[in-house]
């Protein structure tokens, strides 16, 4: 078993003033025990450099858990499933990249109105 949280819950110590930097951050929760992050997809290239992360991560010994990532999409609808499954593939690359083999589509199923006369 490891101590993992989420790279987003570490990110607000620094947003917080609690801590200079990401890095800064990883150091310190490293010496309190933390393993793991499990990371945001959708957040990497937008507000996370991933080569960054990954230096951070390999200096204070703290491993990915995970990638999880929104899978948005209606259920029924054959395209946005194949846009789904095309998004996952960046995905699929930056979990081979920090090193974790688990990729965590998080479900946020649309479903589909039902007519009222039906």
């Amino acid at each position: 078993m490891k101590t993992g949280v989420f790279l987003s819950h570490i990110n607000k110590i620094v947003e917080q003033g609690d801590a200079k930097s990401q890095e800064d951050a990883l150091h310190l929760l490293a010496g309190k025990g933390l393993e793991c992050v499990d990371v945001d997809g959708t957040s990497i290239g937008l507000n996370c450099n991933i080569e960054t992360l990954k230096k951070n991560l390999g200096e204070s010994g703290i491993d990915v858990c995970s990638i999880y990532y929104p899978a948005n999409f209606e259920w029924y609808d054959k395209t946005a499933v194949l846009n789904f499954k095309e998004k996952s593939k960046k995905q699929l690359e930056y979990c081979a990249y920090l090193g974790t083999d688990v990729f965590m589509p998080v479900p946020n199923v649309l479903t589909k109105k039902s007519d009222e006369n039906e």
